[in-house]
């Protein structure tokens, strides 16, 4: 059953993959920042099919994140009217099916690294390892905004980039078990609130793009604020031995 799920998991990374790339439009005159950050975007998805094939950890943790990161705009595309629910139903699909397939116990135990030790520690890891894939669902997104969104101005670039560069070396210091990357999530955390909650004010034009907006985020900030929350104090600790 294992190699059944790992096997469909692969394939949904392929066909999530194989979308991302006929999205684009590769005449040049089409070519925008979007289409590029999409491009982009398919190497390590297409990487991850790999990874899963080689049962790596990291490898189910993008998958998962990817997942996570699809989910809310995939069913908001579904259910809007006169529009082509092809795609979005078949991202859907692969959205639920990489959580299905992947989740729960048994899969982290199939995959070798922090993430197969889920099953033999307390619930702390298995936190750790939700963590891990929802801010990495966060980090696909913040990707996207910050390859292919047009700022007003240079800071607000500057300030989105740093921040992914952030949640980007948090998520790498929390899957090495460090408490630098706890401190580096907790630290993006309280820097992505009140920048997303400024962009989305400026920018959102209606209630439901507001609220697509913050879900987009809402799991990885408030997995890290658990996480944090259930770590500060063997951290406090640490620093002042």
């Amino acid at each position: 059953m294992v190699r059944f799920r790992k096997a469909a998991a692969v394939v949904c990374m392929l066909v999530l993959g194989l979308l991302l790339v006929l999205s684009v439009p590769f005449s040049s005159a089409d070519m925008g920042r979007f289409e590029i950050a999409m491009l982009l975007l398919s190497v390590p998805i297409l990487a991850t099919s790999v990874g899963l094939s080689l049962g790596r950890t990291w490898a189910r943790w993008l998958a998962l994140g990817a997942g996570l990161a699809i989910l809310p705009w995939a069913s908001v595309l579904v259910a809007t009217p006169h529009l082509d629910r092809g795609p979005p139903a078949v991202l859907l699909g692969v959205s639920i099916g990489l959580l299905a397939l992947l989740g729960g116990r048994t899969m982290a135990a199939a995959f070798s690294g922090p993430a197969g030790r889920e099953t033999r520690r307390c619930g702390r890891e298995t936190l750790l390892g939700w963590t891990i894939i929802s801010n990495i669902a966060s980090m696909l997104v913040l990707y996207l905004f910050v390859a292919a969104y047009d700022f007003d101005a240079p800071w607000q670039a500057a300030l989105t980039g740093a921040l992914l560069v952030g949640l980007l070396a948090g998520v790498v210091g929390l899957a090495r078990e460090k408490t630098v990357g706890i401190l580096a999530i907790g630290a993006f955390c309280a820097l992505l609130v009140p920048a997303l909650a400024s962009f989305i004010a400026s920018e959102a034009s209606y209630t439901g793009e507001a609220v697509l907006l913050a879900a987009a985020f809402l799991p990885g900030v408030g997995s890290a604020l658990v996480c944090f929350a259930v770590f500060a104090r063997p951290m406090w600790r640490v620093f002042r031995a």
